[in-house]
C-alpha cells in the first residue's frame, strides 16, 4: 500500500484500494484466467437461468422496436406507397 493512501484514519480498507488503484505510481499486473472449475448441473442451471431472463428482454426490445417503427413511419409515411394514399 502506497503511503498516501494511509493518511486518512477513517478511510476504509475499499476506500484505500480504489485510491491505490487510481495512484499513477502504482504497478499493475495483467491476470490471465485459464481455467474456471464449475460442476457441470451449476452451468445448465446457471444457462437455463439466463434463458429464463433473456425472455422478457427480448419482450422488451420487440416492443420498443415496435413504438419507434410506428412513429417513425408515421413521421415519415412508411408503407403508404403500397396501394394506399400516395
Amino acid at each position: 500500500m502506497s503511503s498516501a493512501s494511509v493518511g486518512c484514519p477513517h478511510q476504509t480498507n475499499w476506500e484505500r484500494t480504489v485510491s491505490d488503484a487510481r495512484d499513477p505510481d502504482n504497478h499493475r499486473q495483467e491476470v490471465v484466467v485459464v481455467d474456471v472449475k464449475i460442476p457441470f448441473t451449476s452451468m445448465v442451471i446457471l444457462l437455463v437461468k439466463w434463458a429464463i431472463a433473456a425472455i422478457p428482454a427480448v419482450i422488451i426490445l420487440i416492443v420498443l422496436v415496435g413504438i419507434i417503427s410506428t412513429i417513425l413511419g408515421g413521421a415519415f409515411h412508411w408503407g403508404t406507397w403500397r396501394g394506399g394514399m400516395v
